[in-house]
């Protein structure tokens, strides 16, 4: 061999190795793209899953599940499950007072006030039956006997 055939041996090995490492870059930025799009469906997959876990605790503590739309983007687990406890304390406290202010409304309009002393199933506190007047109890001895074979 001579040193023309060796030169142009040299150039094809140049041309060669310029083709693979072209071919290199080119796989390698395939992969990182293959990678990023695996992490971005392992994301999504994972969003989907919590998204899923919202819907149950929402469930669970009574709470419409279109709440679950409005957690945060990339909450944890933990985030959302006290963010649901959260909603639902303060959604349960609003029903109560709303609740609570409809009752005395309506008995309002009625003409009756609700007896907020009456506890368990409409028996009176021995606080309460100290505290009546001997008129109340008895306009009201029914209860009052009740309730006092009760503490008994």
């Amino acid at each position: 061999m001579d040193i023309r055939e060796l030169e142009q041996q040299l150039v094809e090995l140049k041309s060669r190795q310029q083709t693979l490492e072209e071919s290199n870059k080119s796989l390698k930025s395939e992969n990182e793209s293959l990678k990023a799009n695996e992490v971005l469906k392992r994301e999504r997959e994972n969003e989907k899953s919590l998204k899923s876990q919202a819907v149950l605790l929402c469930a669970r503590y009574g709470l419409p599940s279109s709440v679950a739309e409005a957690i945060p983007r990339g909450a944890t687990e933990a985030e959302i499950t006290a963010f649901i406890e959260n909603l639902s304390v303060a959604f349960k406290q609003a029903v109560s007072v709303e609740t609570e202010a409809s009752v005395q409304a309506r008995f309002g309009e009625a003409g009756r006030t609700v007896d907020k002393s009456v506890g368990d199933g409409g028996f009176y506190t021995p606080e309460k039956i100290a505290s009546m007047s001997p008129e109340a109890i008895t306009a009201d001895w029914t209860r009052v006997s009740e309730s006092l074979k009760r503490m008994r």
